[in-house]
């Protein structure tokens, strides 16, 4: 008899619960158990009763049966008591303090000494309060692991230890996470009691016990272990590491682990840790290691982990690391090494062992150079860290062969170039990390397609965002991050669906990425719960910030700098940082801000359009400390409210339009340095309660209506360093009390009714005669010390103590009555940068000291009463800083200088002269004498004189060190070397490069001068005696090489010096010069010789010196005074002396004084910067006319050439005399004689033949004038259809110009020759890299790629050089074949040019030539994507037969007017990206009556107008793209009247309100683009009665509500079913609703795109009727119910994206069936079930976020049985719980309430099962399933 026995799986499951309970050996029968030794259960409680226990957790010891208390162990056989495990359960949350919640405390009684057979005793991680570890511990000798370590134990380790011989493992590990997180409280200050464990002991952790008491002895001791496995003393205060072992070092040779991190013992790598040949893991960490890593570490074969990281160790990582064969991770960051790590990777990479190697850490390194592609070769390697480098180049493309990376840092280097695509090929990769590069190219979807398990990416570049993501607007990626921050990359305009569909971010910084685009309300939704921190600043995103959301983790959130509008956003939030400045938001702030964000610290709303009062909510915010509100529209008056317990420290509420007073409560906040209330509507006095404020640092309240007297008390804020009161009403005098402000910098008291004298105590300002420094508190304040007392009603004379305020910057006393002289020694504020004393009544002469001030940048001292001659000194050009000052004269004024009237000086005043024993030194800086040179006159006037010279000696003596005139064409480029020594200056020819630079002998290093002066820009004439302080008797003048022969020889121009006169004066009244220390000239060196021009290499100049010497001027004459003739000088005997001179005074003295020598440096470094400005400015200017004139002579040799190759009979060579031509020669023509009297000789190859039938005649003139001639044989070879073709190539798919054929005419044309040759000229001003015009050099240009001619009269008319490469664009590929170079003028030659396409090459940003427009017969014109700049030019209006005109993608910047639009046949215009910045008031587009396609693409037209002018007239326009402009307008209804429309543009242009019922008059329409705008209200149904309506584009709007009357209005327009054929994308808008059947009617449809709204309801069946579909995507919505069958149907699909909704139930199995489906995402809905095996897709991707999917290519294999039935209530009564999975089965009812279990994950995919810990609750009925399984008794427990 068979018998056969069906169990149900609910039996089944109960039996082997039955048969885990028998088999635990704990739930055996009681006769196993141990049984509680009274004595030691004594000893027990009386240790319990010594602890406390403030989280109950020894509750359990009570019971008799102390072996079944919790923590406590038995003996099954003894019943002793031997183990105490009371570690806390929460030590993992030491860090962040919960820990204590569970810790134990007090004391440890002596009892457990009692326990004889204790071997186990644990009581980590609790808090004994810093008690010491008791001494009879070490009395437990049955003790073999002790565990006190995270205990808060304190003072000296008992040495009682040593008892404890039996001991394996001894932790005593003394962090304790107090307040000072590692403070060391316990220490050891002898290890010898280590010695008692020595046979034993195996583990050691001292980790933050003080070992510094242990001395050098530290390591002797521990070497006595001979069984020690592992040591850790991690930061134990150890100061020395022994470079020798100690002789027992053989006990340590069982050592696996050793750390000794945290230490300092400043010494290199010891040899003896190499004998170590057990080591399995090494950390020095921080412990200060110097010098290289020794080779030594071949030894350690065995070693795995090594972590030298934090150190001084320098040189190159050597190969040998690369070595170890299990090396597993290595850790060598933050040291010093250095050099390139290829040998070291090389060596890892072919260590076939090292393929374990898990984490490689060089951080912060000084490391260089590129990465290896055998890095690629680490293929186990999970972790790679190089950020902090100094890396360069790309990432290897091989590092898509590290299959197993999962994290990559390459941060902070110098890395550049593009990121490989395989490194999209890394599926573990979870942290990608490449923030400060300089990346550049292109991101494209290849790089992220795979990256599925990535979590956390950031990346950044340079600030020119010359990284640019490339991926599909629509594409989801596989993976889901937590953390991005990208910054300086281009992601916009867009904000792409790759982020958006990211929901579960906790931290977001999209910094200045190029987002232009609304984010959706609803992303902000999806992160809010999740995100800590908002980073999206420095974008253009625009729109509005949803409402009412909750951001419980937010830290902080910076949207500032960009285009946001709308209210305040009201988000609950604890953020502390709130930034919103620099965007459009408006209204006014909540009431309840202090309820919403409480913890907020620093809010910054500047610059936006808020309004209202500021809310007093703000007072209760008690933490703010940062409260930025400027420039918005605030009205009313300040707050009142604030309080004592607040932590602001900084208000910024200027540029609004508070009214009120000044709230007397403000300084009751005790911390307020920073306040900032100017530009508003303020009024009273500054309140007295202020003095109150003794923080406060700054104060500006300027532009308010304050009034009264400034208080005195204002010195007592000790703290003030800016005080601004400007344009208020503040009367009286400025109180003396104020120049007693300790820390004033700045003092701004300008447009105020202020009057008095300037207070003379104001050089007592310490701040600024210090020059303490300032604090540079403000983003936007620049912060230098200044006094601005101007536009008051000041008096009297500046006060002598200002000229002690050594480090004042700015100084204003402009618009006063100040009078009296500017000082004369002004120089004394040597920091002065602006200086403004104009509109006031100074007098007397500008000084001269003014000019040493080298700082001056800004002066001004017009309307004065100041006279005589301007200083040549200062370098100002500006004249009207001097204007209104009727008595000066002098350079910059137009207004000459009489010879009597120079340096004007009152009687007794001092020169300044630097020492007293110099007379005088001076420049008169760097001037133009008449002929425009430039002349640099140094003045050294003689010295100790004592005796009177005569008339002769005076005559020999005095001799002229010059420097003669520089030519404007003169490049200082690398300068000249200076010498002291030097006093002959070569004249410099203007052909002259001082490159390489001219040496002048003594060498430079003799010379004590050089070591601290400036190297000069042009050689200087100082002809010094060495000798110290003392100088030649020298006057310098302008000319070039004139000598002094009498006192009253004088030029115009020349000594305009105050100390040249006083030199002249002194000669004049018998000034006694005897002790001048004159030079004496040798007879033969002084006698009249020829010029030196004439004999530069004679022996005598050889002689004296051995340097370059270019030759003297010519000979010059001078008029010597008194004797009415002229005197022929010789120059070159004058140089010969004055070298001699120089070379003697060099030889015999060697240094002078340190105030002279610091005299000349200024005096040096003065002249040289003005000579460098001086000569920036004309070589700028020359350089600018010579470009000019260049240009124009170009063009008019050009036109000339034109002229003359068309003058006479005919203008075509013969056949022969064309083939006889040389291909590249060019016409050689003769001047003409006289003007136009004669013509040039024709040369050969330009002689015109004998004129031929059908030859076009010769212009000819009328009124001197050419013009030109009409005839009616003309022909193109093209009808007017084929040029109407070609108008639209551009935008016409698969146009091919090339296919265009002729109508008539069989035989082949010939090429012209003059035209040949204008090509040929044409083309040699080109760049061709790749060769595309290789074909231009045969005789018959006809045929040459890219020319096409007449077929009858052979003339060119087609020129197509459009790079074949344009669809490369994007990528950059297009450059491969780019033209460039210049467009060369010969094309105007070209007489019957039609048709011009140089679109989608290079030319680098040059302007479009003039001389197009000269190109009259052109009809065809395509210069797009072709890198041109500058203004679009006016003779374009020129081209009356133009037809099509496309400029696309042109940086230009030009207001298109009615001139440039002229052309009467234009019916296409394409100005894509060029700036037009307004639409023409006049409305010259409008007058294009056949204008039939107009593209404006992103031409920064900023209005729409809302009607047109009378007289437009675009009837006939059919293409209209305005899109990527401002407009900011609704949509206008003059576009209703363009009924011809076939296609109308409009995305990006910022339309709101709704879409009008207008458009049923647009019968043709056949594409409308509205996307990316602002549109809401719902979709008019209006759209879906256009009869010829293709695409419609709604997607990115804020268009809502159903789709229902639209789709209805669609499916019963007859003609929108058939012709509806291309697209329908309504992605992005708030659309809510369930899908109509409806839908199914629209059977010719390819695209449907409805992602990111908010659908619900099932999928409508009748979708499986769009018989055409090629694209489904309903993304991101919430739909919900199963996947209907009839998908299948859709035979063409090619795309279906279902993924984030809700549908549940299985994959439907007729997907499979769809063989053209090769895109699918059904990923984060409620699937379950099998996944159809007939599905070819491996991306398990595809899938994620179905927890109830199985089956490939998920992990997740499909159960082939499941269980059902309750879950027996028996399992809750097992004490020891086991582990439980009970996931994806079939049970039901409610989860027993005693299973312990949290982890809902452990029962899903159960649908019936209910109760804790899932979310879903029972029923009464389920609470009540009955249970078909038996229940055990209670002994199993």
């Amino acid at each position: 008899m068979n018998l056969k026995l069906k169990l149900r799986p609910s039996f089944l499951f109960s039996f082997l619960i039955f048969i885990f309970l028998l088999q635990k050996p704990d739930l055996g029968s009681a006769s196993n158990s141990p049984k509680c030794i009274s004595s030691q259960r004594q000893a027990l409680l009386t240790f319990k009763q010594s602890l406390t226990d403030p989280s109950g957790r020894l509750s359990s010891w009570s019971g008799p049966d102390c072996c079944k208390w919790r923590g406590v162990g038995c003996d099954r056989r003894t019943s002793y008591v031997i183990k105490i495990d009371l570690r806390n359960p929460n030590q993992t949350l030491r860090r962040n303090g919960e820990f204590r919640k569970g810790s134990l405390g007090g004391m440890i009684n002596p009892s457990l000494t009692r326990l004889k057979f204790l071997s186990y005793l644990d009581l980590s991680s609790n808090d004994f309060n810093f008690t010491e570890i008791p001494e009879f511990i070490g009395n437990i000798v049955s003790l073999r692991y002790l565990n006190l370590s995270f205990s808060s134990f304190s003072g000296e380790v008992p040495a009682s230890l040593g008892n404890l011989s039996k001991l394996e493992s001894l932790d005593l590990y003394a962090q304790t996470f107090s307040d000072d997180l590692f403070t060391i409280n316990l220490r050891s200050g002898n290890l010898g009691w280590l010695s008692g464990l020595s046979s034993s002991l195996t583990y050691l952790n001292m980790g933050f016990v003080s070992l510094r008491g242990a001395g050098e002895a530290w390591l002797e001791d521990l070497s006595r272990l001979e069984k020690l496995k592992e040591l850790h003393l991690f930061s134990c205060e150890i100061w020395n590491l022994p470079l020798s072992f100690p002789s027992s070092s053989a006990n340590l040779k069982l050592l696996e682990v050793l750390d000794l991190s945290r230490n300092s013992f400043i010494s290199p790598i010891p040899n003896w840790l190499f004998d170590l040949t057990s080591l399995r893991k090494l950390t020095l960490q921080s412990v200060r290691l110097q010098g290289t890593i020794s080779p030594g570490f071949k030894k350690l074969k065995l070693l795995e982990t090594l972590d030298l990281s934090k150190n001084e160790l320098s040189g190159e990582i050597p190969a040998v690391l690369g070595d170890l064969p299990q090396l597993k991770h290595l850790d060598l960051s933050e040291n010093s090494f250095e050099g390139q790590i290829h040998r070291f990777l090389d060596a890892l990479s072919k260590n076939k062992g090292n393929i374990s190697l898990l984490s490689l850490s060089l951080m912060f390194d000084r490391l260089e150079g590129t990465l290896p592609e055998s890095l690629g070769a680490l293929r186990n390697l999970q972790i790679l860290e190089l950020t902090g480098n100094s890396f360069t180049g790309s990432i290897p493309s091989s590092v898509g062969n590290m299959a197993s990376l999962k994290k990559l840092d390459l941060s902070f280097n110098s890395m550049n170039g593009k990121i490989p695509e395989s490194l999209g090929k890394l599926e573990e990769l979870v942290d990608l990390n490449l923030m400060e590069n300089k990346w550049e190219g292109v991101l494209l979807k290849s790089h992220f397609v795979n990256l599925r398990s990535l979590k956390s990416f950031t990346l950044a570049t340079e600030a020119n965002r010359s990284l640019i993501f490339k991926v599909p607007s629509t594409w989801v990626p596989p993976f889901r991050l937590e953390l991005i921050r990208i910054e300086n990359c281009q992601i916009g305009p867009s904000f792409p669906m790759w982020l958006q569909v990211q929901n579960k971010l906790n931290s977001v910084t999209l910094r200045n990425t190029g987002i232009a685009d609304k984010i959706p309300h609803s992303w902000f939704s999806r992160i809010a719960s999740g995100v800590t921190e908002l980073h999206l600043e420095n974008n253009r995103i625009k729109g509005t910030l949803p409402q009412n959301l909750v951001f419980p983790n937010l830290a902080a959130f910076d949207l500032s700098s960009n285009n946001f509008q709308g209210p305040f956003p009201r988000w609950t939030t604890y953020a502390t940082e709130l930034y919103l400045y620099q965007n459009n938001f408006s209204g006014s702030l909540p009431a309840d801000i202090h309820v919403l964000m409480p913890q907020l610290k620093n809010i910054k709303l500047f610059q936006n359009s808020f309004t209202g009062k500021i809310s007093s909510s703000l007072c209760e915010l008690t933490g703010l400390e940062t409260l930025n509100l400027r420039n918005n529209r605030f009205s009313g008056s300040l707050p009142k409210c604030w309080r004592p317990s607040s932590e602001l420290y900084e208000i910024d509420a200027s540029e609004n339009s508070i009214s009120g007073q000044i709230p007397e409560s403000l300084c009751v906040l005790p911390r307020l340095s920073v306040l900032l209330l100017n530009q508003n509507a303020l009024e009273g006095n500054i309140p007295d309660t202020f003095q109150n404020c003794s923080g406060i640092t700054h104060v500006h309240l300027g532009g308010n209506k304050l009034t009264g007297k400034l208080p005195s008390w204002l010195s007592k804020l000790s703290s003030l360093s800016m005080l601004r009161l400007p344009s208020n009403s503040f009367d009286g005098q400025i109180p003396d009390d104020l120049c007693s402000a300790p820390s004033l910098h700045i003092l701004d008291l300008s447009e105020n009714k202020l009057s008095g004298p300037v207070p003379k105590c104001i050089g007592n300002l310490t701040a600024i005669v210090q020059g303490k420094s300032v604090d540079e508190y403000y983003e936007y304040q620049e912060i230098r010390d200044s006094i601005n007392l101007s536009g008051n009603n000041m008096y009297g004379e500046i006060p002598a103590g200002i000229l002690d305020l050594t480090y004042l910057r700015i100084l204003n006393l402009s618009r006063n009555s100040v009078a009296g002289s500017i000082p004369g020694n002004i120089s004394k504020l040597g920091h002065l940068e602006t200086l403004d004393l104009s509109s006031n009544k100074f007098s007397g002469a500008i000084p001269q000291s003014l000019a040493a001030i080298s700082s001056l940048r800004t002066l001004n001292l017009s309307y004065n009463k100041l006279e005589g001659s301007i200083p040549k000194q200062l370098k100002f050009k500006d004249p009207s800083i001097y204007i209104g000052n009727e008595l000066l004269c002098g350079k910059p004024l137009s207004k000459k200088c009489p010879r009597k009237q120079q340096n004007v000086k009152k009687r007794g005043q001092k020169l300044d002269f630097p020492n007293p024993n110099i007379v005088g030194l001076s420049a008169s800086l760097f001037h133009g004498d008449k002929d425009g040179d430039f002349v640099f006159s140094v003045v050294l006037p003689p010295v100790k004189s004592t005796t009177e010279p005569t008339e002769a000696s005076l005559s020999t003596s005095t001799f002229l060190c010059y420097s003669p005139p520089l030519s404007t064409s003169l490049r200082l480029s690398p300068p000249l070397r200076f010498s002291p020594s030097l006093c002959f200056s070569p004249p410099l020819s203007a052909s002259f490069l001082l490159s390489p630079p001219r040496r002048f002998s003594p060498p430079l290093a003799a010379s004590p001068l050089i070591a601290t002066s400036p190297l000069l820009s042009a050689s200087l004439p100082l002809c010094l005696n060495l000798r110290t302080d003392n100088f030649f008797s020298v006057i310098s003048v302008t000319g070039n090489g004139d000598v002094f022969l009498d006192v009253q020889y004088t030029r115009e121009g020349e000594m305009e010096d105050e100390r040249v006169d006083l030199v002249l004066e002194r000669i004049r009244n018998k000034y006694d010069w005897s002790s001048t220390d004159w030079p004496v000239l040798d007879p033969e060196e002084s006698k009249m010789e020829e010029p030196d021009n004439h004999d530069r290499g004679s022996e005598a100049d050889k002689s004296v010196d051995h340097t370059d010497v270019v030759a003297d001027e010519e000979t010059s004459s001078v008029q010597v005074a008194g004797k009415g003739k002229r005197k022929f000088l010789d120059e070159g005997a004058e140089t010969r002396k004055k070298k001699v001179l120089c070379k003697r005074s060099a030889e015999k003295f060697l240094t002078f004084g340190p105030e002279t020598k610091s005299f000349i440096e200024g005096l040096i470094r003065t002249s040289v910067t003005s000579l460098g400005d001086v000569l920036s400015m004309q070589m700028a200017n020359m350089e600018r006319v010579f470009t000019e004139r260049m240009g124009k002579m170009e063009i008019e040799v050009s036109q000339l050439k034109d002229a003359i190759s068309l003058t006479g009979e005919g203008s075509y060579p013969s056949k022969k005399e064309t083939e006889e031509a040389p291909l590249n020669s060019k016409a050689k023509q003769a001047p003409p004689k006289s003007k136009g009297a004669q013509a040039p000789p024709k040369s050969k190859g330009a002689e015109a033949p004998p004129k031929r039938k059908g030859d076009q005649p010769t212009p000819t003139k009328k009124n001197g004038k050419k013009i030109a001639t009409e005839t009616n044989d003309f022909d193109f070879g093209l009808s007017t259809q084929d040029l109407r073709d070609l108008s639209q190539a551009t935008f016409v798919d698969g146009f091919d110009l090339s296919q265009v054929k002729a109508e008539t005419s069989t035989s082949s044309p010939k090429c012209i020759s003059t035209e040949r040759q204008a090509l040929l000229t044409f083309k040699q001003s080109l760049t061709d890299p790749s060769g595309r015009l290789s074909s231009w050099s045969g005789p018959d240009c006809c045929n040459w790629r890219g020319v096409g001619c007449d077929r009858r009269t052979s003339h060119v008319i087609k020129i197509d050089l459009r790079n074949p490469n344009q669809t490369l664009r994007l990528y950059g590929g297009f450059k491969e074949g780019s033209l460039g170079g210049n467009i060369h003028p010969s094309l105007t030659r070209l007489k019957f040019l039609s048709y011009l396409d140089l679109s989608s090459n290079d030319f680098n940003f040059l302007e479009i030539p003039e001389f197009i427009g000269n190109i009259v017969s052109l009809r065809y014109l395509n210069l797009s994507f072709s890198s041109f700049s500058g203004e679009v030019p006016a003779s374009f209006g020129n081209l009356s037969n133009l037809e099509s005109l496309d400029l696309y993608a042109q940086t230009f910047s030009n207001d298109l007017t009615t001139k440039y639009l002229n052309a009467s046949n234009l019916d296409r215009v394409a100005f894509g990206f060029v700036f037009l910045i307004d639409l023409p008031q006049h409305g010259d587009l409008s007058r294009l009556s056949k204008l039939k396609e107009l593209h404006l693409f992103n031409c920064e037209l900023k209005n729409l107008p809302l009607s047109l002018p009378s007289h437009a007239n675009l009837k006939l326009l059919e293409v209209l793209d305005l899109s990527q402009n401002s407009f900011s307008s609704p949509i206008p209804n003059w576009l209703f009247d363009l009924t011809s429309l076939r296609k109308l543009t409009l995305q990006w242009v910022d339309l709101q309100g709704s879409i009008p019922p207008g458009f049923n008059k647009l019968k043709l329409l056949e594409t409308l683009d509205l996307s990316y705008n602002a549109l809401s209200g719902e979709i008019p149904a209006v759209l879906g009665d256009l009869p010829q309506l293709k695409y419609l584009d709604l997607s990115r709007n804020s268009l809502e509500g159903q789709i229902h009357m639209f789709v209805d209005a669609l499916s019963k327009n007859k003609g929108n079913s058939s012709l509806l054929s291309l697209s329908l994308s309504l992605n992005s808008n708030s659309l809510n609703g369930t899908l109509p059947e409806s839908l199914g009617a629209l059977r010719n449809l390819q695209i449907l795109d409805l992602s990111l709204n908010s659908f619900t309801g099932s999928f409508p069946s009748s979708v499986g009727n769009m018989a055409s579909l090629k694209k489904l995507a309903l993304p991101l919505n919430s739909m919900n119910g199963k996947i209907p069958e009839s998908l299948g149907k859709l035979d063409r699909l090619e795309t279906l994206d279902l993924s984030s909704n809700r549908f549940s139930g299985a994959i439907p199995q007729s997907l499979a069936a769809i063989s053209s489906l090769h895109t699918l995402n059904l990923s984060y809905n409620k699937l379950e079930g099998r996944i159809p095996k007939n599905l070819k897709f491996k991306d398990p991707s595809i899938y994620n976020g179905n927890e109830f999917l199985c089956g490939k290519p998920l992990p997740k294999r499909c159960p082939r049985k499941q269980f059902s039935g309750a879950i027996p209530q028996s399992l809750g009564a097992i004490s020891y719980q086991p582990t439980l999975y009970l996931s994806y089965n079939k049970l039901e009812g409610s989860i027993p309430t005693h299973l312990k279990f949290k982890d809902p994950s452990i029962y899903i995919g159960n649908e019936l099962l209910c109760g804790k810990p899932l979310s879903k609750k029972c029923t009464r009925k389920q609470q009540n399933v009955v249970v078909n399984i038996p229940v055990y008794s209670p002994k199993y427990k």
